[in-house]
């Protein structure tokens, strides 16, 4: 740990607990872990859930200069470096730990003095409006955030509801106060981006406007209403580009105190005066819908100017939903157990406005009556344990989530559902069909409330759309071919599994002739198994496996952000069955070590921007996702004893309570998923087969807080940093030699004792009947 990031956390614990005596979980949040380098958090202030997140952007990179990608730009998924030494304003949507991106939508920045409507650069910040920061003025808590504008003297506080950012800036004395709207500015920006945007001076207090951008979701609208607590003195709504067509506007002068302008590049300064201390509050709330819409979210959702009733009912919010989870700890992993539930409930978002209407995936306007639309679906990252930590302690927002995927499919030309998805838009990032695991999940667990026959169609309809990614091919073949479809190896490992949820879906629905096509397509990836190399590998349609071939290597190898020493493990619905082929349970251990064990030669690093150094053990990678699963596969094994020794490994030193905190992308919030179930003792190896494989806790007691009024405690006797092995687990007063649990266990509530030791116990959970879930028995 560097001095710098030993003095964060001391000025972290000094704000939060010294004046604490009854610290909640919201105490312990630290929203600056993982904004440094690779986790691509944002520290700035959301509620739950909420479609707004109103957070900092520290520079201005272009995803791209007109030569290709910048990777430099990579840093900024979330807008914010902790690193960087200038804030450029305050933008109102963020996607939190996401390796691509978009959003940053609506910067404000106030300033004083001289008029400069360009943001600058971090070397010269007087040449535009940013403003050089101090670390030491910084402060941020779930929902709330607070620094100080060096070169203005100006002091920002931040606070949200679901739908509006609200600010606070405390100016000086001066003739000159401007607060800048900047239209054109965005995350992974680029010159042309924003299709068209448009400005509307209401009255004195009210404006409107909304803009229309493409990224990664190429038809992106949002609009908003921004209120001032101030009668604004005079303002300029410029648009800097020379249009060959200018019409009769010329009629105008449309730069000063003109009440609206449009165009691509729409830039605002609204000026005031101000005395010594004046507050100015502004408050901006977005829709998909209309600017309509977005006056009517304001008015519901903070009808006063109170900042500080606005900032306490968001405290509340967030404690209520942080407190699902209560856990006894040291300090420092009490900072990363919380963190990691706040970073959980960042998304996905809140999409329909407090009338009911979102913009749907056809651009037209629809209303939601029964469920609540939500947007931000990351799934080839959140499927495999956020989406599951949801059911457990989400289960009706699990609900609403599942009939949003529902409006999507329905909405689709394709009529499939979500890949990856955000604001009305398929991006279709990453490969599989991960809203398939994700429904089938919550089906298997009985959550209700949406349509199962139409949720089972959707799952079909997604399997078999062959113009996607190769699933013709798939189908034809029994795997992809990596001459027709790139990535196919892994393209054909994340089939199979998503094959085996909608085989245990129809299994459950009676319906024997799905449920065998789909069970005979989850064996799948045994057709692309090299006998003589034992990976799982890239195949070409004629049969052969592709040349050359370099295990380690991530590049043109038919694996995606992986290499195939992880990527073969990739069988979490038929571990066993993978254990067959491979020639028995010494050989995948044998396997297991040697991938934590193993140096990776220097030369393969840089191959791929989401596959680095830090997050890496050995040749594991924990910093993304494909391997999350992969410490567990020694319970199916007969070894669960080294999977109790990898995930305290994990815990120790992959998460940690500073800004380089987080190993690896956080991804909305699976990375912190990983986490809270490890923490606790298991995870959900297979999502669809109800069971949850038991690790080690890592804390000493557990209570989750359960939405049907129980709850489910977990203990850790004789926790100690020695003591990480298991020597007996107890539920309910029984004693019980199996590693897993069922979610019935959990959800009906009830104790789950550990009993630690300082010793491998190699005679618990050993038995061929105490090993979890395989398809292959």
């Amino acid at each position: 740990m560097t001095k710098k990031h030993f003095l964060f956390i001391i000025l972290f614990s000094t704000n939060f607990f010294a004046q604490n005596k009854t610290k909640t979980p919201y105490d312990y949040v630290n929203p600056f872990i993982g904004t440094d380098d690779m986790g691509h958090t944002y520290p700035g202030a959301a509620v739950p859930f909420g479609l707004v997140q109103l957070s900092p952007e520290t520079d201005s990179v272009l995803y791209s200069y007109g030569k290709g990608y910048n990777p430099d730009v990579y840093k900024y998924c979330a807008g914010y470096q902790y690193a960087d030494k200038t804030i450029v304003g305050f933008s109102h949507t963020h996607m939190n730990g996401t390796g691509h991106s978009d959003l940053g939508d609506f910067l404000i920045m106030p300033t004083i003095g001289k008029l400069r409507l360009n943001p600058g650069t971090k070397e010269k910040p007087e040449s535009g409006y940013r403003s050089r920061f101090s670390h030491n003025t910084e402060k941020a808590n779930p929902g709330y955030y607070a620094v100080h504008l060096d070169d203005y003297n100006i002091d920002v506080e931040l606070t949200a509801t679901e739908r509006v950012g609200f600010h606070k800036y405390k100016f000086p004395e001066t003739k000159d106060a401007h607060i800048i709207l900047d239209l054109t500015s965005g995350i992974y920006n680029y010159d042309g981006k924003v299709v068209w945007s448009s400005v509307r001076v209401e009255n004195k207090k009210l404006v409107t406007g909304f803009r229309q951008t493409n990224g990664w979701a190429r038809t992106r609208y949002v609009y908003f209403a921004m209120e001032f607590s101030k009668p604004i003195k005079s303002y300029q709504l410029r648009n800097d580009e020379q249009s060959v067509y200018g019409g009769f506007w010329r009629k105008f002068n449309q730069n000063e105190n003109f009440p609206e302008r449009v165009g691509h590049k729409v830039k605002c300064a609204f000026n005031f005066e101000t005395e010594s201390g004046e507050i100015i509050l502004v408050k901006v709330a977005l829709s998909g819908v209309s600017t309509k819409n977005a006056i009517e979210n304001l008015k519901a959702e903070i009808p006063s100017w109170d900042f500080e009733k606005v900032k306490e009912q968001t405290k509340e919010k967030w404690n209520k939903e942080l407190s699902k989870i209560t856990i006894e700890a040291s300090e420092e992993r009490k900072i990363n157990f919380y963190t990691a539930m706040y970073h959980s409930f960042l998304n996905p978002n809140i999409f329909s406005d407090v009338n009911g209407e979102y913009r749907g995936l056809d651009q037209n306007i629809h209303k939601s009556n029964k469920f609540i639309n939500y947007t931000t679906f990351s799934l080839w990252d959140t499927y495999r344990a956020l989406h599951p930590l949801y059911t457990i302690i989400q289960q009706k927002r699990t609900s609403d989530i599942v009939n949003s995927m529902l409006a999507h499919y329905e909405q689709s030309v394709h009529k499939i559902l979500p890949v990856w998805s955000h604001w009305a838009n398929e991006n279709w990032c990453m490969i599989g069909y991960h809203a398939v695991p994700v429904i089938v999940d919550a089906y298997m667990k009985n959550i209700g409330g949406f349509n199962v026959n139409k949720a089972f169609e959707a799952a079909l309809a997604s399997a078999n759309y062959d113009l996607y990614d190769g699933i013709g091919a798939y189908k034809k073949f029994g795997f992809v071919p990596e001459d027709l479809s790139s990535n196919s190896a892994s393209k054909t490992l994340e089939y199979a599994y998503d094959d085996w949820t909608i085989y245990k879906m129809a299994e459950k629905l009676g319906k024997k002739k799905e449920a065998d096509e789909f069970l005979k397509r989850a064996n799948n990836y045994k057709n692309i198994f090299d006998k003589e190399t034992h990976y799982l590998r890239a195949k070409k349609s004629d049969g052969t496996f592709k040349i050359p071939f370099d295990p380690l290597s991530v590049v043109n190898q038919g694996y995606i952000e992986g290499n195939a020493w992880n990527y073969s493990l990739y069988v979490p619905h038929d571990v066993k069955g993978f254990i067959q082929i491979l020639g028995g349970k010494e050989k995948l251990v044998t396997w297991l070590d040697s991938l934590f064990t193993s140096d990776l030669p220097e030369k393969y690093f840089g191959e791929s921007e989401d596959v680095t150094k830090v997050g890496m053990i050995g040749n594991y990678v924990h910093g993304n996702e494909p391997s999350h699963h992969v410490p567990y596969m020694y319970n199916f094994a007969g070894a669960p004893w080294k999977t109790q020794e990898r995930i305290h490994q994990i815990v120790n030193t992959m998460y940690k309570p500073e800004p380089h905190g987080l190993c690896g992308n956080d991804d909305c919030g699976q990375m912190s998923a990983w986490y809270i179930f490890s923490v606790m003792g298991f995870y959900p190896v297979a999502p669809g087969s109800n069971e949850y494989v038991i690790g080690s806790p890592c804390v000493d007691k557990v209570t989750i807080n359960l939405e049907n009024g129980r709850k489910f405690k977990i203990t850790a006797e004789n926790l100690l940093e020695k003591n990480i092995y298991i020597k007996e687990v107890w539920l309910n007063g029984k004693s019980i030699d199996r590693s897993y649990l069922t979610h019935r266990e959990i959800i009906n509530g009830g104790e789950l004792k550990f009993v630690m030791q300082d010793q491998p116990n190699k005679n618990w959970a050993v038995d061929k009947n105490s090993e979890p879930y395989s398809m292959s028995r």
